[in-house]
């Protein structure tokens, strides 16, 4: 659903009529409008991401246009958890988060793969802001990295005190069952959301567990 800031439903999004859905959940994860900042077709991405693992694109009325699954660049989507848009050369860019396969994959308007990002470097991208020319990703397994442009700059967090390994991740295994984790200051447990302050170019980071979001300055 899009909301008005009152709180009303201005548009609802359906299902895409696909075969998908006959075996797989409508569970989108992320939605991103081509509004005035960008080219201003007022299109509609939305990654599915807990669904049926597909980046869908609608008109601004909400009439499904297509989707795309990854697979022009040889491995499909696995939970296209986030999803972002910027302008490059002029032309509209679409980043997805695309985390099982660890990477973020870059499309143009028509869905064709224009770069990939983060291969060998991001574990669990999960969502994605741009801040100037600088992209932010934040990995579910408890980091978050920087892009200057397309190309990796650092990660924002020290040493991850725990390993994804864990079983009981991103909690922790107790002798009753299962507990929220000890987090230490300064350490992120599972950074799942950012978002970008436009009027102080900061990113807020919303973390899983335990419950909290963070600033940081760009």
């Amino acid at each position: 659903m899009i909301l008005n800031r009152d709180g009303s439903v201005l548009l609802e999004l359906e299902c895409p009529p696909l075969p998908d859905y006959a075996l797989e959940s409508w569970r989108p994860t992320s939605i991103v409008v081509d509004d005035s900042r960008y080219t201003g077709s007022g299109d509609i991405w939305v990654a599915d991401g807990y669904g049926a693992s597909l980046v869908h694109r609608f008109d601004a009325s909400g009439h499904y246009l297509g989707t795309r699954d990854g697979a022009e660049t040889g491995t499909a989507f696995g939970c296209p958890h986030g999803i972002m848009l910027r302008t490059h050369h002029g032309r509209l860019e679409i980043y997805v988060a695309d985390r099982t396969n660890r990477r973020i994959v870059g499309m143009d308007r028509n869905g064709m793969q224009s770069r990939i990002l983060g291969e060998g470097v991001l574990d669990s991208p999960s969502s994605l802001v741009l801040v100037g020319e600088r992209i932010y990703v934040t990995e579910l397994f408890g980091g978050v990295a920087r892009f200057d442009g397309d190309a990796f700059t650092r990660v924002l967090e020290q040493t991850r005190p725990r390993s994804n390994e864990d079983d009981a991740w991103p909690n922790r295994r107790t002798p009753g069952g299962l507990d929220g984790p000890v987090v230490d200051p300064g350490f992120f447990n599972s950074p799942l959301r950012c978002v970008k302050d436009v009027r102080q170019s900061r990113s807020f980071f919303l973390v899983r567990q335990p419950r909290e979001a963070a600033a940081w300055w760009a």
